[in-house]
């Protein structure tokens, strides 16, 4: 079995300082009958990868630690992330998209108010938002631009 580490280049991969705590040192005793670890050992592995496949390989793997005695803890100050790093190559059909719509939306108002859609008077292009898909698959994002477009609607 490969080693975490081995899926990754050496740039992509980098571990935390080890933080050592001494149970015993801060009082806490065993149970009666139980066994108290007295030091303990706490590092974060950081991935910064395009390759989400592999991430999530690694992680499904990480099982396979607990059978061989690593006690694994979930952070909540650690917890992964998944970040949309390629904006710039949908934005052109994002804003052709929205500039569409507002199009579709200026037609309505024009057949509502029996005149006809002109050129554009005033455009401006808002905000991206990108957020995760849902809290169970942050790995997807939905992303969001906002737009204001403004026509002359000319009567007929």
């Amino acid at each position: 079995m490969s080693s975490f580490a081995d899926d990754f280049e050496g740039d992509e991969i980098s571990t935390s300082s080890s933080r050592v705590t001494d149970r015993q040192a801060q009082g806490m005793m065993a149970r009666e009958g139980g066994r108290l670890e007295r030091f303990v050992a706490e590092s974060t592995v950081i991935v910064r990868t395009p390759r989400i496949e592999a991430v999530q390989a690694a992680m499904e793997r990480s099982g396979a630690l607990v059978k061989r005695g690593v006690a694994l803890i979930r952070s909540y100050e650690n917890t992964t992330q998944y970040l949309f790093t390629t904006l710039d190559e949908i934005k052109p059909e994002m804003i052709r998209e929205a500039t569409r719509d507002a199009r579709r939306a200026a037609q309505q108002f024009a057949e509502d108010s029996g005149s006809s859609v002109g050129g554009i008077r005033n455009a401006q292009q808002g905000y991206f938002s990108i957020t995760d898909r849902d809290k169970f698959s942050p790995e997807f994002k939905k992303v969001r631009v906002v737009t204001t477009v403004q026509y002359f609607l000319v009567s007929d």
